[in-house]
């Protein structure tokens, strides 16, 4: 949290995959810190911040492009771009076309 990296919590008893992003000072995390929803799941405790599908997809596009701007051997790491395809194909349908033809 300090460096303000995101990072992914895998609960292995369902494999709930959660991405924890922690904004940094930029435009583009500007506009989707505005976006994200709020949930209270329980009532001890404060609402959390949870971004959409198509929050999510362009996060994970930026973040896959500047992994790729930064490597000098040539490589990249798919991980990135299989999530995006799954939430592609999970939630085609439901996805804010608007906002993903705005930043992508």
């Amino acid at each position: 949290m300090r460096r303000r990296t995101p990072f992914s919590l895998l609960h292995l008893g369902s494999l709930a995959k959660v991405d924890v992003i922690v904004p940094r000072c930029t435009a583009f995390d500007t506009t989707m810190s505005r976006l994200v929803t709020r949930y209270k799941l329980d009532e001890r405790y404060p609402p959390f911040p949870v971004a959409s599908a198509s929050e999510m997809i362009l996060f994970k596009l930026r973040r896959f492009h500047l992994a790729s701007v930064v490597r000098t051997d040539g490589m990249r790491d798919d991980a990135e771009w299989n999530d995006i395809v799954g939430m592609i194909k999970v939630q085609g349908a439901n996805l804010d076309v608007e906002l993903l033809e705005g930043w992508a």
